[in-house]
């Protein structure tokens, strides 16, 4: 525009008269691919009226330095793309490298841009449930699209869903859920985007350290990768962690960490270290 200020001006008509409606929370769509000054902007203004208000930056595809660059124009909350890992790469623990300490990030198991787990996975309770747990607690942010609690099938449109859309159950999570975000909430572990180690627990297993920023609390996250049972012995992944986490024996010390965790199909494990 010639007249930037002119528009910048527009944007913010625009944010006040959500914010005068008790409209408080935006996620702002593709945000990387507005100029941060104009967010600066907005965000600096609506906070400096309205502090409860929020700004959550949808950044899904751009490089993960320009998501880091979107926290640090005022976002209270960007995405990461924890949904697509497939618990085996190194890109997802890259990027929560960088955003470590950098950015509070939001995960999902599933959003308007992607099909329903539930269709995805056809019904896979198990599976599902493994997938919310990971990405409620992966980072400090965690977000649900209506329905997924119910196993909806349809996927919905960002624009043109609507309540006539709205499916019957096929299961019911909201128990599994409600456990979860208590965990969540009860843990400043699974509160932060914070410290994360992978470590070796075989072809089948996923484990992986989560510490917080201060290291003051530390969690050994186990997740099953197949529908089979697995048996994951600890001793050598404490081993891995240092030996102050071992008895004399070689052990697990006696701090009430089991020596062998048994992961049912796409089970998980939650252990204090």
């Amino acid at each position: 525009s010639p007249d930037k200020e002119e528009l910048h001006e527009y944007w913010w008509q625009l944010v006040e008269r959500f914010l005068q409606n008790d409209i408080y929370g935006f996620r702002c769509d593709a945000a990387y691919q507005v100029p941060s000054d104009l967010w600066r902007k907005l965000i600096g203004r609506s906070k400096a009226k309205h502090p409860e208000s929020r700004f959550f930056a949808e950044s899904l595809g751009c490089p993960i330095e320009d998501t880091v660059a979107l926290a640090q124009c005022g976002f209270d909350y960007v995405f990461n793309s924890g949904k697509w890992w497939d618990y085996r790469g190194d890109w997802f623990p890259s990027q929560l490298q960088v955003l470590k300490g950098r950015a509070r990030s939001i995960c999902f198991p599933e959003s308007h841009d992607t099909e329903r787990l539930a269709t995805e996975w056809n019904n896979d309770v198990h599976r599902i449930k493994q997938h919310y747990l990971f990405t409620s607690l992966i980072t400090t942010g965690a977000m649900v699209t209506l329905g997924f609690e119910y196993g909806f099938r349809k996927k919905p449109h960002v624009v043109h869903t609507n309540e006539f859309d709205y499916e019957g159950a096929h299961f019911d999570l909201t128990d599994f859920i409600r456990h979860v975000n208590d965990i969540k909430s009860q843990h400043r572990v699974f509160q932060e985007d914070n410290e994360i180690q992978i470590l070796d627990a075989g072809e089948h297993v996923l484990a992986m350290r989560k510490t917080t920023l201060d290291g003051a609390q530390s969690v050994l996250l186990l997740l099953n990768r197949t529908p089979e049972d697995q048996t994951v012995p600890i001793a050598p992944l404490l081993r891995s962690l240092g030996a102050g986490a071992l008895g004399k024996d070689g052990a697990p010390s006696s701090s009430g960490i089991a020596s062998v965790v048994r992961l049912h199909g796409w089970g998980a494990a939650i252990l204090e270290v």
